[in-house]
């Protein structure tokens, strides 16, 4: 570390360095991010980027980690949560009422520490991001960058993907298909059956029937696997 003394306040600073051997000196780094001297150099930098969890038609919670505290630079205060549907404006969620407002500053903020605010008086079916930043003694810092969009309902909750099945041979003419159910979302019902589907070559997909094993044209004749089954054997083939 290399202390720099001397400098103006409020001027913004680079850095780049470079090092020397006994054959001589080498070529100079990439330059540093800037730094503006100041009250701004201890603002919060951004965090990353919050995460949605649907909690019913209309209403969600936003998941946020505060960012690291700078060397030397007063502790968190508080954290702005925003929210907007599709391409609306941002409106700050008040952390007494958990409802969004215009940001005019009569709401009041969350603290540093929650690490998740609820929001509700949404609407069903809307689509919506969040973003956040926190505020120090010396301001408030950058916000962060937008969270991936939740759309609330009840695709909100329905199951996610799961991984990729594994297969395993069983004879010239069967195999079994190994699957792992995803996890289930907060809030969301627990699973009820998984559909396994397989397909010879370029063929198409046919779902396999949980009772005989084998594989039927996917129009809702056959029985779908419990959940929990874990392994699908399918014959026939």
């Amino acid at each position: 570390v290399a202390l720099v003394k001397g400098l103006v306040e409020g001027l913004t600073y680079r850095a780049m360095v470079n090092a020397k051997n006994a054959c001589g000196w080498g070529a100079f780094s990439p330059v540093s991010e800037p730094l503006t001297l100041g009250a701004a150099a201890f603002k919060p930098i951004a965090s990353a980027a919050p995460l949605l969890e649907a909690v019913d038609s209309t209403s969600l919670r936003v998941h946020f980690s505060p960012p690291p505290v700078r060397p030397g630079a007063p502790a968190h205060e508080s954290v702005t949560v925003c929210v907007k549907a599709g391409d609306g404006a941002w409106q700050a969620v008040d952390a007494t009422s958990s409802t969004p407002f215009s940001a005019d500053g009569s709401g009041t903020a969350h603290r540093a520490d929650s690490r998740v605010a609820l929001v509700k008086g949404l609407v069903e079916g809307l689509t919506y991001r969040a973003m956040v930043n926190a505020k120090n003694a010396c301001g408030w810092g950058a916000f962060s960058p937008v969270s991936e969009p939740l759309t609330l309902g009840a695709a909100a909750f329905k199951p996610i993907a799961s991984a990729a099945p594994l297969l395993e041979a069983v004879d010239s003419t069967s195999l079994r298909v190994h699957f792992s159910p995803p996890p289930v979302r907060p809030g969301a019902p627990a699973h009820e059956s998984v559909t396994v589907c397989v397909k010879a070559g370029d063929g198409a997909w046919q779902a396999v029937d949980a009772t005989s094993s084998t594989p039927f044209s996917a129009d809702g004749s056959g029985t779908a696997h419990r959940a929990d089954s874990r392994v699908a054997l399918v014959k026939g083939l």
